[in-house]
């Protein structure tokens, strides 16, 4: 009985706790079973708040062009050394941080809004709409990403807004193939038969049951693609299709004029690559563990 008793105290206890510790608890389990997921989410993290306060992080203006400071090495001036032009390294860093979170956060989200649909809408209603529909997709995929990204920045123009559109539409194909796959798999269940039964109109069986249980696997793969979106932007602007000036990106810090002097000046390739590999790393090694937790055939691995 005391047993009972005490099993019953401690659930009360459980509901009378804060939201934030729970949050908190479940934020420290989660570091300590998946590490290198908390360290993702860290510097996930810290990247979006020094995007989102760059004007207060950076120590000079990205832009200022100083000539009689060219090429100086890290100092306590210049945290991360200048430019063959003067310009203030750390800066031109914190400010292209803002530029490729806010291109991968929206270029994923029309990834995101645009697979979902065409993967939902395939995989459900499935026959010859499914098969028409896939062949699309598989048209999509046949072209390599940062290929057909090219593609299609030549042909419209570089700009920040036309390079968010490409890049989503880039990466939807193989969003929308895994809804797909997800879709052909919740609709087989027992409560989608059972809103059928009861004249639920196959939109709302879409939107309403099928939907919310394939989320899960959207959002996983979205984060991991937040990386891969990343590096095919600092790739694109290594090319010269990325944001035009005056906008400083990591893949433009390492193109251009920059590599004439990466032979005397080691901190102007070394510190844009470090900010391009570990905001990779970053967003791959938090999507690796989110797939880990929120997958029960990985739970116990």
């Amino acid at each position: 009985m005391a047993a009972t008793t005490t099993a019953v105290e401690e659930l009360e206890l459980r509901a009378r706790r804060p939201v934030p510790w729970a949050v908190a608890r479940g934020m420290l389990r989660f570091a300590y079973r998946k590490p290198l997921g908390a360290f993702g989410a860290v510097v996930a993290v810290v990247l979006i708040v020094v995007a989102v306060l760059a004007p207060q992080v950076a120590t000079h203006d990205p832009n200022l062009m100083a000539p009689a400071e060219s090429t100086i090495g890290p100092s306590a001036d210049h945290l991360m050394g200048t430019d063959n032009m003067g310009r203030d390294i750390f800066s031109r860093i914190v400010y292209g941080a803002r530029v490729s979170i806010q291109i991968a956060t929206l270029a994923i989200a029309i990834s995101m809004t645009v697979g979902t649909a065409v993967g939902l809408v395939s995989g459900y209603l499935g026959g010859k709409a499914d098969i028409t529909i896939q062949r699309f997709v598989d048209t999509g995929m046949a072209f390599p990403t940062l290929v057909l990204a090219l593609i299609l920045v030549g042909f419209f123009g570089a700009s920040i807004r036309l390079l968010i559109i490409a890049l989503g539409f880039v990466f939807s194909p193989a969003m929308s193939r895994l809804v797909r796959g997800s879709v052909l798999s919740a609709k087989q269940n027992v409560y989608v038969d059972a809103a059928r039964g009861l004249g639920a109109s196959d939109i709302r069986i879409m939107v309403r049951h099928i939907l919310p249980n394939v989320m899960a696997p959207i959002i996983v793969v979205g984060t991991a693609q937040l990386g891969t979106v990343i590096l095919a932007e600092a790739s694109l602007s290594f090319l010269g299709f990325g944001p035009p000036p005056p906008n400083a990106t990591w893949g433009s810090m390492l193109a251009g004029e920059s590599r004439i002097y990466m032979t005397v000046a080691w901190w102007m390739a070394v510190f844009p690559g470090l900010a391009i590999t570990l905001a990779v790393l970053g967003f791959n090694l938090l999507g690796d563990a989110l797939r880990d937790v929120w997958d029960p055939r990985l739970r116990g691995t």
